[in-house]
Formats: C-alpha cells, sequence, structure tokens
C-alpha cells in the first residue's frame, strides 16, 4: 500500500501542468463533485472577524495569486460514463482557514472544495523549469497530532521523506478605545514547520544537529561527513532537502 501510495504521488511530482481551457470531463467533474460556489470577498469577511477596509494584515491562502493545477480526489464524481477521480489544468489556490480549494472556473465562476475530498493536489512550480509542487493530504502520513488538518507541501520523497506544513495564526485587533492603546489591525500570519514520514507517520522535526543523526543513524558516517563538508542549515528548506536527498541516495 506504501509503495502505491509513493508511486501515485511520484506520477503527479513529474506532470508538467500548463494553462488550457476547461475540457468536458473537468466541467463534468466540477458539476459533480459537490463543490460550493462563491463570490471573492474580504480575508475577514470569510473568516467572521468584523473589521474596517484597511486593518487586515496579511491573508488565509497558502498563496494568494491563483496557479494552474492538477487536483487528485479520494472518489471518482461526475455522471455515469463519465466519471474521473482527477480535476486537471484549472487555476486554484488553498484556502488554510477553510481547508478548502478554490478553483477559478471562469473569471466569474470559483468554486470551494473541501480539503477532505483531496488526496493531493500539484502547482506549477513559478521557479523556471523546476518540478511542480505537490501537497498531500495530511492524513496519508498519519501525523502524531491527529487534529492536524490540510495539506503537507512534499519536498522529499524516499525511504524518509521531508515535509512541509503551514500553519495559519490569526491575532485579533487589541485595541481598547478607552484607553487608547493597543492595534487596530487583524494580522494573519503563516509559520512553516518541517516533518519527516517514516512508514507513513509524519513527526514534527527539530534543528538538533543530533537528532537529525540519530534519524538517519544507518547511514550515520556518511551523513556526518556529508553535513561538515556542505556546511548545512537545518532551518532552511533548500538544505533540509539536500540533506534528506543525500541520505535517501544511499
Amino acid at each position: 500500500m506504501r509503495k502505491l501510495f509513493l508511486y501515485s504521488l511520484l506520477l503527479l511530482w513529474g506532470v508538467l501542468s500548463a494553462q488550457a481551457q476547461i475540457n468536458e470531463s473537468t466541467r463534468d467533474a466540477m458539476n459533480g463533485v459537490g463543490t460550493r460556489s462563491f463570490k471573492a470577498t474580504s480575508s475577514m469577511a470569510m473568516i467572521g472577524i468584523p473589521t474596517k477596509e484597511g486593518e487586515v494584515l496579511g491573508n488565509q491562502y497558502l498563496d494568494s495569486s491563483w496557479s494552474v493545477g492538477n487536483i487528485k480526489l479520494y472518489k471518482k464524481i461526475g455522471p455515469l460514463g463519465k466519471q474521473s477521480d482527477s480535476i486537471v489544468d484549472m487555476p486554484i489556490r488553498l484556502d488554510l482557514y477553510t481547508n478548502e480549494l478554490e478553483i477559478r472556473v471562469t473569471q466569474n465562476d470559483i468554486r470551494g472544495l473541501s480539503g477532505d475530498q483531496v488526496a493531493h493536489f500539484s502547482l506549477q512550480n513559478k521557479v523556471i523549469e523546476q518540478p511542480p509542487l505537490l501537497y498531500t493530504n495530511a492524513s496519508a502520513f498519519s501525523p502524531q497530532d491527529a487534529n492536524l488538518k490540510g495539506f503537507f507541501k512534499v519536498l522529499v520523497i524516499g525511504k524518509l521523506n521531508l515535509l512541509e506544513y503551514t500553519k495559519l495564526t490569526i491575532s485579533k485587533p487589541t485595541y481598547n478605545e478607552a484607553l487608547g492603546t493597543g492595534s487596530k489591525e487583524v494580522k494573519i500570519t503563516k509559520g512553516k514547520t518541517f516533518y519527516y514520514a517514516l512508514n507513513n507517520k509524519a513527526v514534527k522535526m527539530t534543528s538538533s544537529k543530533k537528532k537529525m543523526m540519530e534519524l538517519m543513524a544507518d547511514k550515520s558516517i556518511e551523513m556526518e561527513q556529508f553535513l561538515k563538508n556542505q556546511n548545512l542549515d537545518l532551518k532552511n528548506e533548500a538544505d533540509l532537502s539536500k540533506l534528506f536527498s543525500f541520505y535517501n541516495s544511499l
């Protein structure tokens, strides 16, 4: 089962997404998947915090801009004879607060798809000549925190997987009108946490070199030499990816 799941991820990882006209099967899927239609509103109007215009810093999206992507559903949807478990080549973005994938069918038609229906999705990488960015449902890796919802960004796939989770934090206004103190602004911030996954169990990581070497103890000699030669920053996504990729290559 684990090999089949990783194989599925690798297939999606290699797909090159490109902007395209919505095809018939995708339109059928969009009409049958149980999405909700809505008009784009302000971040706080959706979250339910009453504010005045200009008082919100940040937004609830993983990336507020639209990226062409592919979505893999847990179940096939659509009319009989035209069922599919995929929605392809559509502009999408992830709402971290509602855990919904927003899909822009047309300029004026935006659909919200519950993240609970999505096994994984990919986004066109904005870095030239780089593979698509892959996100998989957090439930696929059985995280330690059973209440963890949403998606892991898959940075490295192999014996030891490297994952990244983005958590949304909303700080409400603290302004006290009587005293004239505090902040009138709602602040939305996003923090990233790294996880490793072994045997489909996701565990939150620390930047401790000692802990990292314990994790990779079966290749300790090679890994210690690699760390020494590379002088890696274990808090940096690119450096961690290099470390995990090297370990998986041994």
